[in-house]
């Protein structure tokens, strides 16, 4: 009898599992035909609502079921810029790995797309620069901008002007370490075709000086005097070209500002000779002291204030003795139009310091610490390091 009733159980057992597999099966199919649109309906349900972190675990589901799809792709990422994530690694894996692979993914899928193009090689550049302490990053950028170009129509001004992060990169690599005279004449077509596409492209003008200084530096360092003449003319010309589109640009006056520094202080290096040629050339720092009283705050970077208020740069070489009050004049003005500009922020607690002021300059680093996180983004990415970077000038200072 116990034996049938076993029997009879068993039986009840297999047709019940039989059936759950047929259900967990049907399952099965239904998410693999419907969940993907499912999961888009679930994440736009989610948008609605304010809740972008779940609206991008919806759509990365979606996504993981179609990876072609470039609507969802793109709404994966609107998702995500409008995420903070809760700790300091999964905001680094959401920036680095998730918004970057899409940005990767959209401009496999659009290659003879510029804007795709130039949407993924900006966020690499900028990243690349965060991590410009290795050649191997400007070669591993390089790379991905050759992979970029495969596609594109090359003869387009659009396409052209994404010429200008090759160049860049190849400038800061000449920077580290002995490039090849092809990459040296690449990165200088590259530069001019730029140029020529995006004429207001400053930017790409100021690289082709940098490399035009860095040819000038070399052939000082051989010492054949056409070769250094020839190199100066160059390095002379590229400025000049700056003048007419951006005379009045505080970068273009910067950067001309740099170069006649430069040059006169290279004509002696004797310690009489160095205190000689920088008293001669005080007056030198007004245009660009003006540019900057002149020109709209919002518009003065922090990277240009820093480059030219710090220790060593030109106005330190021609203003030694108030060339940090200059600068912390300016500084707290455009800060009281960009009071969120961390690195501004960061750079105005170096200022302090190097003024004395330390209990001020203790509390400036701290409102960087204490600024709450921002949504995924680089800026964000930067935020939490220069934290970091508070705290160690907090306890060096102390």
């Amino acid at each position: 009898m116990a034996s049938n009733v076993n029997v009879k159980f068993v039986v009840i057992l297999a047709c019940s599992l039989l059936a759950l597999a047929g259900i967990v099966a049907g399952a099965a199919y239904m998410t693999l035909t419907n969940s993907a649109e499912d999961h888009v309906r679930m994440g736009d349900q989610h948008v609605a609502a304010g809740d972008f972190k779940e609206a991008s675990l919806s759509y990365s589901k979606a996504v993981s079921h179609v990876p072609t799809n470039i609507e969802w792709l793109n709404k994966w990422r609107g998702a995500l810029l409008n995420t903070i994530p809760e700790t300091d690694l999964e905001y680094m894996q959401a920036y680095g790995e998730h918004y970057l692979g899409i940005l990767d993914r959209l401009a496999a899928l659009q290659p003879m797309d510029p804007a795709a193009q130039r949407e993924l090689l900006e966020a690499r550049y900028e990243q690349s620069l965060m991590n410009s302490g290795s050649s191997q990053t400007w070669v591993n950028f390089i790379n991905s901008c050759e992979s970029s170009y495969d596609k594109l129509d090359m003869s387009t001004p659009e396409a052209k002007s994404l010429l200008r992060y090759r160049g860049f990169a190849t400038v800061k690599s000449m920077a580290v370490v002995t490039t090849s005279s092809s990459d040296h004449d690449r990165a200088i077509a590259d530069l001019e075709t730029a140029i020529e596409a995006d004429p207001d492209d400053i930017d790409a003008y100021l690289q082709l000086s940098q490399l035009r200084r860095l040819d000038w530096l070399q052939a000082r360092n051989v010492g054949r005097p056409t070769q250094i003449a020839a190199a100066f003319e160059k390095l002379e010309e590229s400025i000049e070209s700056m003048r007419e589109p951006f005379g009045d640009d505080p970068r273009f006056i910067a950067k001309e500002l740099d170069h006649q520094v430069e040059i006169a202080l290279r004509a002696d290096s004797s310690v009489q000779g160095q205190k000689r040629i920088r008293a001669g050339l005080k007056g030198l720092e007004e245009p660009l002291l003006e540019a900057f009283q002149e020109c709209d705050p919002a518009l003065l970077s922090s990277e240009l204030l820093v480059n030219t208020f710090s220790p060593g740069r030109s106005i330190w070489n021609i203003r030694r003795d108030d060339f940090n009050e200059l600068g912390m004049e300016i500084t707290e003005r455009v800060l009281e139009v960009r009071p969120d500009d961390f690195s501004l922020r960061f750079f105005r607690g170096a200022q302090l310091m190097v003024a004395g002021r330390f209990e001020e300059s203790d509390q400036m680093y701290q409102t960087i610490i204490d600024m709450p996180d921002i949504p995924i983004s680089l800026d964000g990415v930067l935020l939490k390091n220069m934290r970091m970077s508070s705290l160690y000038q907090q306890a060096n200072g102390a």
